[in-house]
Parts: C-alpha cells; sequence; structure tokens
C-alpha cells in the first residue's frame, strides 16, 4: 500500500485539479461524505446524539462543513464551531461549503481563537467531537488558544474522530507539533501519510481509515519517490518458492561471521534464524573458543594465534569460503577491536557475495560510513538509532524525529539497502524508494532479537532473494515471528530463539493469505482497515 506525504499529496490535489479535470469542490464532497460514511460504521451514533464539529478556516475546515450538511440533513444534532477571528479568512471551496450550511438545521457558532472559552461548553456537552482544525499543512508548533482548544477537546468524555490526520500530528514524521489531538478513528484523504503509521502517530490516530476521493490511479502509481507500507499482500508474494525437488544444495549457504569470545550467542542466534528462514546450509565463522555445537550448523574456526578477535590476518581463510556461499551476515557479537575493524573494512570491499551488516559491523564503521561506497557487492545495514547514530555522527533524538527522511537519504547517498530498527522499522532502498513495516510488538525489546533479523535477511538472500525482497520480506517475518510468540507466550518474557523458532508458523501464515483480499494491513494498532489476518 502506497503513502503519500504532505507535499505529495497537495501535488496530486493540484493535478487531479488543473489536469485531470476534476474541481476542488467534488474532491472536497468526496472526501467528506466518505468521512461520513466511515464515522457512521465506526461509532454507530443514535440519531439524537449530539455531533460537534470543530472547523479551522482551511480546506480540514471546508470538510467539516460538508459532513456537517450531511449530518444535518440525516437528522443528527449537529453543532459547528469555526475557530477564525473573521469568515473573511475563508476562501474558494471552504468558503462555498460554509455558506450551503445557512437554512439548514444546524447551529455554527464563530469562536474567536483569542478565547477559546467560549468552545468549551459545547465540547462538554457533545457526544462526538470531530476534528477539522488542521490538516497535513501543519509544521510549527501548536501554540496560544488553539493549543488549549486541542487540550479541551483530549480532556472531553467524547470519542474524537480526525479529518485527514489529527489535528497537531506532523504528517511525515508522526511527531506532535508541540501537542496533537487524540482521536479513536481517523478517516484519511486519498492515501496513508506517513505520520499515521509510525510513532508516535499510531498513538493519536486510532482506527484508521483510507476514503478514495477520485485521485486517478495512474497519478499515484507516478509519484515519486515511492513510500511502501508493508502488508500481507505486499510481502507474501516475495517469499521464495521451494520446489518439489528442492535439496539443501538448492537452498542456498549462509556464511556467518561473528561470534567473540563472550558474545557467540549472538553469531548462534543469527545462525538459528537462517535456518530457520529456510537456508539450506549455514557455516558460523569465529575466532574465539568454539560454542556448545547446534547440531544443523558447521563451524569455520579460524586460527586464533594472533589473537581472539577477527583481524586481517584471517582475511585469506575467510574469502576462501565466502567463495563457496551465496551471501555473509557479518557482525553479531563479532566485537570492536582495533584490528576487527580493519578487517571489517576489508570485508565490505572484497566480499564476494551479499553482505547484511549488523551490531558490531555497524559500530566498526564509526566514522568511515565511505567505506560503503567501494563495495563491489549489495550491502543491506541493519542499525537500530543508536547504530545509526555512530555511523552517521547525527544525534540519536534527530533520527528519531525524522526516521523516514534520515534511513531514505542515507541509502541513497551510499547506494545501499538500509533498515533503520524500532517500531515500525524503515527499510530504504538506494533508488530512494522506502518501506514502513507493520508487524513487531513492544515483547520484541529484548536481547538477540536483531541478530535473528539478520539471520533470517541473510537465509532468504541465499535462497534467491533479492538484496530488497530478503531486507523487505525479512523485517516483516521478523515482526510476524514476534506477534506469533506474543500469542503464545504473552506480551513480553519470550526470547529471541523463540521468534527464530516461530519462523516456520509465520511464513505458513502469510502464505495462507488469500490472494484475492483487499491489500490492507497487518497491525493491531490500527484495527480498522477492512483486512487482518487470524493469528488464533
Amino acid at each position: 500500500m502506497r503513502l503519500l506525504t504532505a507535499q505529495q499529496m497537495r501535488d496530486l490535489d493540484a493535478r487531479t485539479i488543473t489536469s485531470f479535470g476534476i474541481p476542488g469542490q467534488v474532491l472536497m464532497e468526496n472526501a467528506a461524505r466518505g468521512a461520513v460514511n466511515c464515522f457512521i460504521s465506526h461509532f454507530r451514533p443514535g440519531i439524537h446524539e449530539r455531533i460537534c464539529i470543530c472547523c479551522g478556516p482551511g480546506n480540514n475546515g471546508g470538510d467539516g462543513f460538508v459532513m456537517a450538511r450531511y449530518f444535518a440533513n440525516a437528522g443528527f444534532d449537529t453543532t459547528v464551531l469555526l475557530f477564525s477571528a473573521s469568515r473573511d479568512r475563508l476562501t474558494g471551496d471552504a468558503a462555498l461549503n460554509l455558506s450551503r450550511l445557512a437554512g439548514l438545521p444546524l447551529t455554527v457558532h464563530d469562536i474567536d481563537p483569542s478565547d477559546m472559552s467560549t468552545a468549551f461548553p459545547y465540547l462538554t456537552a457533545a457526544s462526538y467531537i470531530i476534528d477539522a482544525l488542521f490538516g497535513t499543512g501543519l509544521n510549527t508548533d501548536v501554540r496560544g488558544g488553539f493549543r488549549d482548544l486541542i487540550n479541551a477537546v483530549n480532556r472531553s468524555p467524547a470519542p474524537v474522530f480526525a479529518l485527514d490526520i489529527p489535528s497537531g500530528l506532523h504528517a511525515d514524521t508522526g511527531r506532535p507539533c508541540g501537542i496533537c489531538v487524540n482521536a479513536q478513528a481517523t478517516a484519511t484523504f486519498g492515501g496513508i501519510k506517513p505520520g499515521l503509521v509510525q510513532h508516535p502517530g499510531v498513538r493519536y490516530t486510532g482506527c484508521l481509515y483510507i476514503v478514495d476521493i477520485g485521485i486517478p490511479a495512474h497519478y499515484l502509481a507516478e509519484t515519486l519517490p515511492a513510500t511502501w507500507l508493508c502488508t500481507p499482500g505486499h510481502v507474501k508474494d516475495r517469499i521464495p518458492h521451494r520446489p518439489s525437488d528442492a535439496h539443501k544444495g538448492t537452498s542456498g549457504h549462509l556464511l556467518i561471521i561473528g561470534g567473540a569470545p563472550g558474545t557467540s550467542g549472538a553469531a548462534r542466534l543469527a545462525a538459528r534464524g537462517a535456518l530457520r528462514a529456510g537456508a539450506g546450509l549455514v557455516t558460523l565463522s569465529m575466532t574465539g573458543p568454539t560454542p556448545p555445537p547446534m547440531d544443523e550448523v558447521m563451524i569455520l574456526h579460524l586460527n586464533s594465534e594472533t589473537g581472539a578477535s577477527l583481524s586481517p590476518h584471517h582475511m585469506a581463510p575467510l574469502l576462501a569460503a565466502a567463495k563457496e556461499k551465496h551471501a555473509i551476515a557479518l557482525g553479531p557479537g563479532l566485537g570492536r577491536a582495533d584490528e576487527t575493524r580493519q578487517a571489517v573494512h576489508a570485508i565490505i570491499k572484497d566480499a564476494p557475495c551479499p553482505l547484511v551488516l549488523d551490531a558490531d559491523a555497524i559500530n566498526c564503521l564509526k566514522d568511515a560510513a565511505h567505506l560503503l561506497d567501494k563495495a563491489r557487492m549489495p550491502l543491506i545495514l541493519t542499525p537500530h538509532p543508536k547504530e545509526f547514530s555512530r555511523l552517521t555522527g547525527l544525534n540519536t533524538a534527530d533520527i528519531q524525529a525524522n526516521r523516514l527522511e534520515t534511513a531514505r537519504t542515507f541509502a541513497q547517498k551510499h547506494r545501499v539497502i538500509l533498515i533503520l530498527k524500532g517500531a515500525g522499522s524503515i527499510i530504504a532502498l538506494p533508488d530512494g524508494t522506502a518501506h514502513i513495516n507493520t508487524t513487531g510488538n513492544p515483547g520484541m525489546a529484548t536481547a538477540g532479537m536483531g541478530d535473528v533479523l539478520t539471520g533470517i535477511i541473510g537465509g532468504l538472500l541465499v535462497q534467491g532473494c533479492s538484496p530488497e525482497t530478503a531486507a523487505v520480506a525479512g523485517v516483516y517475518l521478523h515482526g510476524l515471528s514476534g506477534d506469533l510468540a506474543a500469542r503464545t507466550s504473552g506480551p513480553a518474557g519470550y526470547l529471541a530463539s523463540e521468534v527464530a523458532d516461530a519462523l516456520p508458523g509465520a511464513l505458513k501464515l502469510l502464505s495462507s493469505h488469500p490472494a484475492s483480499a483487499e491489500d490492507t494491513l497487518l497491525t493491531r494498532r490500527m484495527p480498522a482497515i477492512p483486512f487482518s489476518m487470524d493469528l488464533a
């Protein structure tokens, strides 16, 4: 499912009006009529319940005026609060639709933003509040009277329904602009905005509905850069199909380089993730003491006479082993010694097959991100925000404030695939395309989860997936496996190894997704999207 930034949506509106010939009035009518249907479907309001519509002076307010007309004509007790110093500030379609309310069985109250207190009694008396204050163009902090108003809306016991986006939420980043309406449901117009499906925006969005307002489909397809929401249909066809005559040799061979003394568990978890994802063979390369055996994993124990850390002295046997492999996972439990840093740089430059870089492999690139540009083979990086901060020199808070564009910019600059982990992981591709994941849960915030993800991605790579497919499908399956583990064990306390062991079930569940089903979301954060996958 494609996502649209605020600017992309504005451009699409303008193009639809000027080039395709659909007037703005029609787009506004379509938006509001669809929103009315979503509101009634979600809340099932009684005909005598009070609906209070809070309208700003822009087009978001115009959508609210159209909704008011539909509600009044249907016999609902409807009140419109217009927050503007003067009606003269309204122009265009918003002004036209305000004028159409004259003579209808509803009341319109003009509220001066300098004194919001006059609005509070109407909010208190409302059965439902519709938020039509600010649209997607807001990018500065909400201040003054409007901040007081949003506080009052959030304090009201009435459920809140937001139009296009909860007022105060940044449409692209999902960050509140100082304060944000906390909606129980949101109807977004034309396409989902990235801020609605990124944290913390999902907490303010509530149940999310999408309203088709009439933007031509080929206009949407031509919108770049493309941002996608990872959904079952988006991922299902990316999973490799195993033919009936497959054997371990045709299912790929992954080399994992990691497991320094004291951290061998990380490499073992990566191996477990790769095997559970379907890799035919896994070889674990280690310099430290040989760990307890995993029956299914081969061990390449490097000569450690030069020390227990990976070093340039190990490059010859490593590269010889890598020539027979289909992908390399570098980093789980690797360590950060100076000689290890040198070896990591050499592997990135000389690896004969695609590389997944995780954990210490990324940490070894501190102040050396330019070395990514020298890679001969595709690179997939899987940092969490702190690792990404070390890699880029950016402040972690700045990274988190705009995860999507920060990841996209880095991936384009260095021609890599970047997975910025976290709630709603971002998968950014070298061509500017980005994907936002929808699976996973807070119980996955525990040690070893990233190692399992690295193994999953490596396991998909060796089975013939393209780097893009391995990254997108790997992140999705990793989160889905976590969701299955949470369903079995509870919201927290399950282990990374249990997530790895849930992978076959996740693959089976995803394969059962019917091709004819509407391609929407697998997420409990926005359950009103029509499709949901039964995890029972």
